[in-house]
């Protein structure tokens, strides 16, 4: 990468301290995935710690989010779709992934983050996508990017990625919609303090989720003030 004119940004000290704080956790929970950062940081000749403190610091200090996901189940077929609204200036960055990890699922993914993921399906038929939500607070954790990346490689099911991220520590706030080859649906609405599970409402067949918290326990646990609720009402 480096030979192709990348340079990778130095961090601020506030990034170098969180994402010093937050290899903790990703140390704790997904282990695997250090390696492969040090592993990009020797090939763009960047330190370990800036890598680091970017990809842990992705998602805690953010912009305005504006993303849509939805999933649906009829008798044959499940539907998984998902726009990605963000700076236009991001498409240059922005790829699609085949990853195959040692020991752990098949997936194919895509994100601007290099490592991390924003949405994709692994071999199991699993697919799962994220939208942020205004924080009202951050704390040291795993971003989003490293938590899709984690239910590509080790997860099968709905069931098996609810479990696994009700047991993290999130650094941000953040939907995370899951889909299954069997029909399972959910939405992981998690924040730093409070992580709640919203299935669909009864008799539906679909699940939606937007950059706000529906469960009516995750709501104090957002900014409403920053986001105006347009695209969670443009949604049918």
């Amino acid at each position: 990468m480096h030979k192709h004119g990348f340079n990778l940004e130095k961090p601020s000290p506030e990034k170098l301290e969180f994402g010093k704080k937050s290899e903790r956790e990703l140390e704790r929970v997904f282990p695997e995935v250090l390696e492969e950062i040090r592993g990009f940081a020797e090939g763009c000749h960047a330190t370990y710690e800036d890598v680091m403190a970017f990809m842990l610091s992705v998602g805690a200090f953010k912009v305005q989010p504006m993303c849509s996901v939805f999933a649906a189940v009829s008798s044959s077929d499940v539907v998984f779709g998902r726009n990605y609204d963000f700076y236009y200036s991001f498409k240059k960055f922005t790829e699609s992934y085949l990853t195959i990890p040692k020991d752990r699922y098949m997936s194919i993914g895509h994100s601007d983050i290099f490592i991390g993921r924003e949405d994709g399906v692994n071999e199991k038929g699993l697919a799962i996508a994220m939208t942020g939500v205004e924080d009202i607070t951050i704390k040291p954790g795993v971003n989003f990017p490293l938590m899709v990346r984690y239910v590509l490689d080790k997860c099968a099911n709905v069931e098996e990625a609810v479990k696994a991220l009700s047991s993290m520590h999130f650094s941000s706030s953040s939907n995370y919609l899951l889909a299954d080859r069997s029909g399972g649906l959910a939405v992981v609405e998690a924040s730093p303090d409070k992580t709640l599970v919203r299935p669909p409402k009864n008799g539906e067949d679909f699940i939606v989720c937007t950059n706000h918290f529906v469960h009516p326990e995750m709501q104090a646990y957002e900014d409403l003030q920053a986001t105006s609720g347009s695209n969670w009402d443009t949604l049918p």
